[in-house]
């Protein structure tokens, strides 16, 4: 199968870490080998809400790549990340995938940024603390820490308040968890609701750098303490 171009983007205080231009540069490399390189479209704001929305926006408007891969600034990626979620989209005829990323919980426990809905309401969504997914699967919601979209779910979504926050916007009556879910995690209940499906793909792994970077060996390290403490 012949490769579709990949975009990139990301937005940023205006400086970013070294480990993850790195990382970042490798990953370009990479998609350049593989022939899916696209455009880059980085913005630089302190407003995360705004300038993801702005990143969208210059994607849509400069490229006709039909994937953006959204990513983090302060993210490091595993070799042929994207392709590995291209891989998967192809494969499951999907339009949104996710690479596995974590984030503290109570600034000490690494969980998987994955959200699954809620039994019997759907719309109460949660995390699964102790669990990652084997294989590639169907999820409501992650951060975007690293996803890859079609622009066909950014041109099929509308604006839920005001046009300059189109795709990502902080609103009140997405879900019943009240602050667990930011622009990002709604982004993708709101493209669930118009029909695209999202899936993460576990085997496209990411660090999360923080004062350590974090994955899934210290997410399984995690759990075998608590079970020699319990």
């Amino acid at each position: 199968m012949e490769p579709e171009k990949i975009d990139i983007g990301w937005c940023d205080p205006g400086q970013v870490s070294g480990m993850f231009a790195t990382s970042l540069g490798a990953t370009i490399r990479d998609m350049e080998y593989h022939s899916c390189m696209g455009k880059v479209h980085r913005v630089r704001s302190s407003i995360l809400v705004a300038a993801r929305n702005e990143v969208v926006k210059k994607f849509l408007d400069e490229s006709d790549s039909p994937w953006l891969w959204f990513v983090d600034s302060d993210m490091v990626f595993d070799k042929r990340h994207p392709m590995k979620l291209w891989e998967t989209a192809s494969e499951y005829d999907v339009k949104m995938v996710s690479g596995l990323a974590f984030v503290f919980k109570d600034q000490q426990q690494p969980v998987p940024s994955i959200f699954y809905e809620g039994d019997p309401d759907p719309r109460e969504i949660r995390m699964a603390l102790n669990r990652i997914p084997k294989e590639s699967t169907r999820v409501v919601a992650t951060g975007l820490a690293s996803s890859l979209i079609h622009r066909d779910v950014f041109e099929a979504m509308q604006p839920a308040r005001h046009g300059s926050y189109r795709w990502f916007d902080l609103l009140l009556d997405v879900t019943n968890n009240e602050g667990v879910s930011g622009e990002d995690v709604q982004f993708f209940i709101r493209a669930k609701e118009i029909g695209f499906d999202l899936m993460i793909n576990p085997d496209a792994e990411t660090w999360h750098i923080k004062e350590i970077a974090i994955g899934r060996v210290d997410f399984d390290r995690y759990w075998q303490l608590q079970e020699l403490t319990t």
